[in-house]
């Protein structure tokens, strides 16, 4: 069995499986070692419609399989001249191993007019990621512990700056890297005099 994971920053949601020609070690009386001496196939259940051959000049396979929660089992089919045959097969599991992307929104800076603190309105930031499927956010404020998101949040922040950090994880369970968004709140009132 073999796992493959998709590729660092890939845009979609599939991996390349390779393998040599020679890794399937053809060998009999009549024809030899030579790869040339063969033909090279290999089929899919439920991806190929029959088996697909590879060109006589070929060195190796490549095949483009999308991530799902099952392996692929593939058939290696080497025939010689002859037309003798040999099937084999190994299983192929593709994993997502790209991270989300978060898009962090710009820095805020709250002019206070009438109060001494403000209320924001936490809303997760955008993401992209390579695969569909749900998407979950945890958020912390300044040093406290992170909290997972479930929708807006309504957090009153007083003077100086606040720190708001998200981290998103797609179905896969993988991370992104850390959005800190900074809320700058300064007091804007003009002073009275009793």
């Amino acid at each position: 069995d073999v796992t493959v994971p998709t590729a660092a920053g890939a845009e979609d949601c599939s991996a390349t499986y390779e393998l040599a020609l020679s890794a399937l070690a053809p060998n009999d009386k009549c024809s030899g070692t030579a790869l040339s001496n063969y033909k090279f196939g290999y089929f899919i259940d439920g991806v190929t419609a029959d088996t697909v051959y590879a060109a006589s000049s070929a060195t190796k396979f490549s095949i483009s399989l999308n991530v799902r929660p099952t392996a692929y089992t593939i058939a290696w089919v080497v025939a010689d001249k002859a037309g003798n045959r040999t099937e084999c097969e190994n299983n192929v599991t593709i994993i997502d191993k790209t991270k989300p992307v978060i898009t962090c929104p710009v820095d805020t800076a709250i002019k206070l007019v009438t109060a001494c603190d403000s209320t924001i309105q936490l809303i997760a930031p955008k993401v992209e990621d390579n695969c569909s499927g749900d998407i979950t956010f945890t958020y912390k404020i300044g040093s406290e512990t992170a909290k997972p998101y479930s929708g807006p949040v309504a957090y009153k922040i007083g003077l100086g700056k606040t720190i708001v950090t998200w981290i998103a994880k797609d179905a896969a369970g993988n991370y992104s890297t850390e959005c800190k968004r900074t809320y700058t709140v300064t007091d804007n009132q003009g002073l009275n005099f009793i």
